[in-house]
């Protein structure tokens, strides 16, 4: 009897410590099964491989073959893990995408890393697992499904690439998916991000070393044969000239003074800096014909960025280079890895008592150009070069007054401290030999002809006058050339020009005459009235009083024209800019937009257009 109640306490401690043990007992590490397959559309035309990239995974597959199918049992608080995909097509054909098993597009990447699996565990009875007499225990997930297809395309005849050696310069692509022979097909060379600062940029396209276009997109017809377009990349031997354009706001950079960095004010909590005006932003149609808006980026390498860093236009620097200075340091320039990149330098300041250095980016600030300690979206600009590649998207071009015109010829003048070269309409310019005397004595009168340059290419520091096709800067192209060009200088030319910043000190004096039109007599070189500044790179003639007495009897023509009798055109004009914008009215008081030949009211005065 004894020896029963002993073995039914026996019994029953056992029981409790089991309880207790099954109260207490250790959960293990639940598992999740993922099977995970790969497919190859059109079959046979590619290779395809993966790796689970969780360190508790079961396999993994590093060969290649043209499907697969792998399942992965991870261990894992979180449900997840992550496989590489990696695809490889056959001769002839080429990768186009990675798409999920829905159809989703989850790569165009050949190689496409860490593509993440998720164990969603919603609507899911996971099977309870024991070990020990139920003392530890874990939870097992029915196998979750993932499905992966590799996409093909038969790279039809049309291959595209960068030359050998460029590929860190530059890229090469066929912007369409599906081709066939017939059929046209786009074809896109644009720099990778930061060989531009350093003076890379397209050159042109080339089939079996044969240049077939200058333009980076093309369009080109699928032919029978195989043929290779290889987008050639070139290093100017000078800097590159850009436009330095806000992406935020569409405006443009310019330079207009060679005020300092001053000290900075408080907005907020932030520090922000200021250039005391020296520079203002332009909208992109004042922009393009203004040489203060194209700029020379120069510096020092470093990695995809420039250090010590200088943006120089109008032959003053903002940066270390040069005799005029606004930032006493050099500026960094930094892609930004979206085709955009920061212009910053770094500053001392004081704050709270202590000097620190901060980074002072430029931004675009409601129209205001300024520093901000802040890299957001108003700190983003673009470089766009002024190249023949990228003429047919942006380009510098003049800006003629729709006023000064004759007949369907527009007219302005131009001095700039880079050479150029028109894209279309003629530069003239004026010399001694210019002068055409008429009869004798008293009697004398002269016109003067304006001698073509030829070739259309204009040096450096050259005031000239630009015969134009249209009063629109987006079609009065002009491609600023290297300073280096080998380009024919202009001899003994009697016009002058000036930059001072800002329509700085040279104004109408009495002596002073500029391309205007006159009230009766048209386009031609007229006295300025005194006390009006002439505009920074524009063109004018300084004469004495000799000079003036002869041009009472002179006109002007261009070469090619008709060079009978002269008449007098010697008035005293307001600059043709003084007339934008001003309502012009016929002699009935009607208002007119587009006036051609005939005597029309202007700001209460007649005006005579021949």
């Amino acid at each position: 009897m004894k020896h029963n109640n002993l073995k039914r306490c026996a019994l029953l401690v056992l029981t409790a410590l089991f309880s207790i043990l099954q109260m207490y007992a250790l959960h293990a590490s639940d598992t999740w099964k993922y099977k995970t397959t790969l497919n190859v559309s059109p079959s046979g035309k590619g290779t395809v491989y993966m790796d689970y990239n969780d360190n508790n995974t079961d396999n993994s597959s590093n060969t290649t073959t043209t499907s697969m199918s792998y399942t992965a049992t991870v261990n894992s608080s979180n449900n997840t893990t992550s496989v590489t995909l990696n695809a490889t097509p056959i001769d002839g054909w080429r990768f186009l995408r990675w798409e999920d098993g829905a159809g989703n597009v989850i790569s165009s990447t050949s190689s496409s890393p860490t593509t993440l699996l998720t164990y969603d565990k919603t609507n899911v009875n996971p099977s309870r697992q024991t070990a020990l007499w139920g003392i530890i225990y874990w939870y097992e997930y029915p196998e979750k499904n993932f499905s992966f297809t590799a996409f093909f395309k038969e790279n039809g005849s049309v291959i595209a690439k960068v030359k050998d050696g460029q590929e860190a310069y530059g890229s090469a692509v066929i912007s369409e998916e599906h081709f066939d022979v017939g059929d046209e097909i786009h074809l896109v060379a644009s720099n990778i991000n930061g060989s531009e600062m350093i003076g890379w940029s397209f050159d042109h396209w080339e089939v079996n070393g044969v240049n077939v276009s200058e333009k980076p997109e093309i369009t080109v017809t699928v032919p029978d044969e195989v043929v290779t377009y290889v987008a050639v990349f070139t290093k100017a031997d000078s800097e590159n000239y850009y436009f330095i354009r806000n992406k935020a706001t569409g405006r443009y950079l310019k330079l207009v003074g060679t005020a300092d960095y001053t000290s900075n004010h408080q907005e907020g909590d932030d520090l922000q800096g200021s250039f005391n005006g020296s520079f203002e932003m332009r909208d992109e149609v004042a922009a393009v014909s203004d040489p203060g808006c194209v700029f020379i980026i120069s510096g020092t390498r470093n990695g995809s960025s420039l250090k010590n860093a200088s943006i120089i236009t109008q032959n003053k620097s903002v940066g270390i280079r040069g005799g005029s200075v606004v930032v006493k340091k050099g500026l960094n320039v930094r892609p930004m890895g979206d085709g955009t990149y920061s212009i910053s330098f770094i500053n001392e300041e004081k704050k709270n008592g202590q000097t620190v250095e901060i980074d002072f980016f430029f931004r675009d600030h409601n129209g205001t150009a300024d520093l901000s300690p802040i890299n957001g979206t108003s700190t983003e600009w673009e470089l766009r070069a002024l190249t023949r590649a990228n003429l047919d998207k942006w380009a510098f071009g003049a800006g003629p007054n729709s006023l000064v015109k004759r007949g369907d010829k527009y007219y302005t003048t131009l001095y700039t401290t880079f050479p150029y070269e028109l894209q279309s309409g003629k530069a003239y310019y004026i010399n001694h030999q210019s002068i055409m005397q008429f009869g004798e004595g008293e009697d004398a009168s002269y016109k003067v002809k304006c001698f073509e340059i030829t070739d259309g290419k204009v040096p450096a520091m050259t005031p000239v006058i630009i015969e134009c096709d249209s009063d629109d800067p987006f079609v009065n192209k002009l491609l600023p050339l290297p300073m280096n060009s080998e380009i024919t200088a202009v001899e003994d030319n009697l016009m002058r020009g000036q930059i001072k910043l800002l329509n700085g000190e040279k104004a109408g004096d009495g002596n002073i005459y500029v391309l205007s039109i006159g009230k009766n007599t048209g386009v031609g070189f007229y006295k300025l009235k005194t006390g009006i500044n002439i505009p920074d790179n524009k063109a004018y003639a300084n004469l004495t009083l000799e000079a003036q007495n002869a041009l009472s009897r002179v006109t002007y023509i261009f070469e090619g024209e008709d060079e009978g009798q002269p008449t007098n055109i010697l008035e005293t004009v307001n600059l043709p800019e003084d007339l934008t914008g001003l309502p012009i009215y016929d002699l009935q008081g009607r208002r007119v937009s587009n006036p051609q030949h005939g005597v029309y009211i202007v700001n209460g005065k007649k005006f005579v257009i021949k």
